[in-house]
């Protein structure tokens, strides 16, 4: 069981394509954002074991569209931040820093997709998948 998961949700006008298109874009869209998240995943200054970056999922298909996650119960923290006084970060230390009210690892302030720029990625995946589905 995952404790964190990301959903790629993607919207827009569909009709001129197949369930499978749709289903082939919205995997590619996820796979792109994926390998941007997994970049963007900070790595202990004292342990290059590389375990948060190694516990991304594969993409797999869940209802309604696309998933991936991890099953480290501090990836949540590391992707939307640790609200002050609360566990796993409760005041901003060396390796921390406070943005927004939350406190972030420095090395992905303001999150892992707000680092990763999830969004503009995921348009650009499904802009790419398009095109090449047109061809």
């Amino acid at each position: 069981m995952l404790n964190f998961y990301a959903e790629i949700n993607i919207e827009g006008n569909f009709d001129a394509f197949t369930g499978t298109q749709i289903d082939q874009i919205e995997k590619y869209a996820a796979q792109k954002v994926r390998v941007a998240v997994k970049a963007s995943t900070p790595v202990s200054d004292r342990k290059t074991t590389g375990t948060a970056k190694k516990s991304w999922t594969p993409v797999k298909k869940v209802e309604g569209g696309h998933s991936f996650g991890s099953n480290l119960p501090y990836m949540a923290s590391l992707l939307s931040g640790s609200v002050p006084g609360k566990r796993p970060w409760p005041w901003a230390r060396r390796r921390t820093r406070v943005w927004r009210g939350k406190i972030y690892s420095s090395q992905s302030p303001g999150g892992m997709l707000v680092t990763s720029k999830a969004d503009e990625i995921a348009q650009k995946a499904v802009s790419e998948k398009i095109e090449a589905l047109i061809k």
